[in-house]
């Protein structure tokens, strides 16, 4: 009875171990494995790094050294490469030329030094595309190269950018199989603001449904609506409660926010969706002067008491200078860094900072 049970959980054992087999063989490019690779430090972490960007892994080799020139992206954003360059021979970039094959099938274009193959991949719900190339370079007296780069690009399509306005704002805009992203969408991001412009060709039942959404997720009621277009605008505070704009503006402002969905025309007349969404941060800039001068702020034309002005980076400050007599004005500073010459200099706002105009005495006469 026991022998019998032995051999039971033995058969039973192998068949483990072959699903297990199967299954890894069926999971692509996978990275090898075992005690015999001894690959140097830096080629894992660059090994570890292109996977990253590629999704491919590539062979463990041993005694293969980075060169300095490798360069790899740590996230994923508008776009992701990996510049991963080895010392090597011809005969090694033959070998990981045929490896890259076997995964990539037959280069889009090859000759004996280089050859190339286009790749596309979604991470994180948005599509990327490119291609990944390498060169082997023979040109150094001292050593040759091996460059395996990688430069991808974040497609433009609804998918990707319905991905990215939720990582920004939170607010996800209806899926949609049909929705066809025009050329003249931009996604600026800054320090300053936010700010998605997405044109997309005209579909009523698009348009509606959108709207519908924002009207859902928003905490307030569009100031306009109708047939053409929904607006909504309103201010965020620091701890994120939200009110109408502009006349509540007070130091406890932390953004103003702007969506907008509009049935309008290109530059052809073909009806289209423009779709804006606009977060613009409040910060103060205040002014100061070192001995020998005064200092004077206007924004839209009226002078800004106390020099201490709070707003977004669409305003325009006039910032003056003025030195007392016996004195020079040498220039605007942020901190210890100099940033304009001219006495009557124009500013927006960039953050929480003071600008302060120096002067210094003229020389004993």
């Amino acid at each position: 009875m026991k022998r019998t049970l032995y051999i039971l959980f033995a058969i039973l054992l192998c068949a483990v171990l072959i699903v297990s087999c199967d299954s890894d063989k069926a999971g692509g490019n996978t990275p090898q494995s075992g005690p015999s690779a001894k690959m140097t430090e830096s080629y894992r972490i660059g090994r570890d790094n292109f996977h990253f960007v590629t999704g491919i892994w590539l062979p463990e080799l041993e005694g293969v050294e980075l060169l300095g020139s490798s360069d790899f992206s740590t996230s994923f954003g508008t776009f992701a490469e990996a510049l991963f360059d080895i010392l090597g021979d011809k005969t090694l970039y033959d070998s990981i030329a045929a490896y890259l094959e076997g995964v990539l099938g037959n280069p889009t274009n090859k000759d004996d030094y280089g050859q190339a193959w286009s790749l596309e991949r979604t991470v994180d719900n948005k599509d990327y595309e490119g291609s990944v190339f390498m060169m082997f370079d023979n040109n150094d007296p001292d050593h040759t190269a091996i460059y395996i780069n990688c430069v991808l690009g974040m497609k433009q399509n609804y998918k990707t950018y319905r991905t990215l306005l939720h990582e920004t704002t939170g607010i996800w805009l209806p899926e949609s199989q049909n929705a066809q992203i025009l050329e003249t969408s931009e996604i600026p991001l800054s320090n300053t603001r936010k700010e998605f412009c997405i044109d997309l060709a005209y579909d009523a039942t698009l348009f509606s449904s959108i709207v519908s959404a924002l009207k859902t997720a928003l905490p307030r009621d569009p100031l306009m609506d109708t047939t053409d277009i929904a607006l909504w605008e309103y201010l965020l505070d620091k701890d994120g409660s939200d009110h109408e704009s502009p006349s509540e503006e007070s130091a406890n402002t932390a953004s103003k926010i702007n969506w907008q969905v509009e049935k309008t025309t290109d530059e052809k007349s073909n009806p289209i969706i423009s779709f804006l969404f606009l977060q613009r941060n409040y910060y103060t800039v205040s002014l100061a002067a070192q001995i020998g001068g005064s200092v004077q702020m206007r924004a839209a034309g009226n002078i800004v008491e106390g020099n201490s002005f709070r707003g977004t980076d669409d305003w325009n400050l006039e910032l003056t200078a003025t030195p007392e007599e016996g004195y020079t004005f040498t220039g605007w500073y942020r901190g210890d860094k100099k940033i304009a010459n001219s006495s009557t200099y124009n500013y927006s706002p960039r953050g929480d900072e003071t600008i302060t105009a120096h002067f210094e005495a003229n020389p004993a006469q």
